[in-house]
């Protein structure tokens, strides 16, 4: 049995990524960038207006800000 309507984060968003979201096993998917094939590009591109509603592509400096910096501004220690 597969989760549906999950929530993905990754640096990357992949073929198989757009094949999660397309099957209704991924709701939403954020990323810093895509590294598609030529099919996943014309999935992407003949169909933008679906995927569109469900990536998000967010700033690259968001995933390179190391974690400590992140944690020690949440007031997160060890």
């Amino acid at each position: 049995m597969v989760d549906k309507g999950l929530t993905c984060c990754s640096e990357v968003i992949q073929d198989s990524m757009l094949r999660l979201i397309k099957d209704g096993a991924v709701a939403h998917a954020s990323s810093t960038a895509l590294a598609l094939s030529e099919n996943g590009i014309e999935e992407l591109t003949a169909n933008i207006d679906f995927h569109r509603e469900h990536i998000t592509l967010r700033p690259q400096r968001s995933a390179t800000i190391p974690r400590s910096s992140v944690v020690r501004r949440l007031g997160i220690s060890r």
